[in-house]
């Protein structure tokens, strides 16, 4: 994604952005692609022509060109970046705020689907066979994908649900953390069970809890 500048006057310049390389929405991505697209409005002090903090003016007032030109030039990069199957969902849209509010209203309640099977999933995922370092990614990746919705886990709950899927082998482990008043955080959660898992192996855990324990 890029954009240029094009000057009105000596003092007011329109940014025209240009989506060609960025994900298109096509109905099934509105997170990833809403994601990507705020932050392209934030970059470019953008936001608050879609968000509805910055009205437009009446047609009489001296910025009203200004405004309606950028107006435009931000829905155009909205319908730019979408898949020509979805983009008649804005035919009725006559600005960039319309616009915005219809694609999250009607994404609305799928986002939220969505939401609930990302949690669903989170809840009954299992270590099983699976090494701890493909367990924890796994899980990393379950978490990353419910903060692209805004739905993020903090660090303690993420904890809980890894420390909920680990097999009996783990018990031990999984009963010192939880009896701790403070829990660990994810990243050294990773590590002290991989530490864990290469003693596992030679049968010699007995350090590890007792370290658990005082950590």
């Amino acid at each position: 994604m890029s954009s240029h500048t094009i000057a009105i006057n000596d003092t007011t310049n329109i940014i025209v952005l240009h989506t060609q390389n960025s994900i298109k929405l096509t109905g099934q991505n509105f997170p990833a692609w809403k994601v990507q697209f705020n932050a392209l409005l934030i970059g470019y002090d953008l936001l608050s022509f879609v968000d509805g903090t910055k009205l437009g003016p009446a047609q009489t007032h001296g910025d009203y060109e200004y405004w309606k030109r950028q107006d435009h030039l931000i829905l155009h990069a909205i319908l730019s970046s979408m898949d020509q199957n979805v983009v008649t969902m804005l035919g009725s849209a006559k600005n960039s705020k319309q616009a915005w509010d219809i694609l999250n209203k009607t994404f609305a309640s799928k986002t939220r689907t969505c939401i609930m099977q990302l949690k669903e999933r989170l809840t009954r995922y299992s270590k099983g066979s699976k090494s701890v370092t493909e367990y924890l990614h796994s899980i990393k990746s379950l978490s990353e994908e419910l903060a692209v919705i805004d739905s993020p886990l903090d660090d303690i709950d993420l904890v809980i649900h890894t420390l909920n899927g680990l097999g009996m082998e783990f018990k031990e482990i999984s009963a010192a953390l939880c009896a701790r008043e403070n829990l660990i955080g994810f990243e050294e959660l990773h590590d002290l069970l991989q530490d864990y898992e290469t003693h596992l192996n030679r049968d010699d855990v007995t350090a590890l809890v007792t370290s658990a324990h005082a950590a």
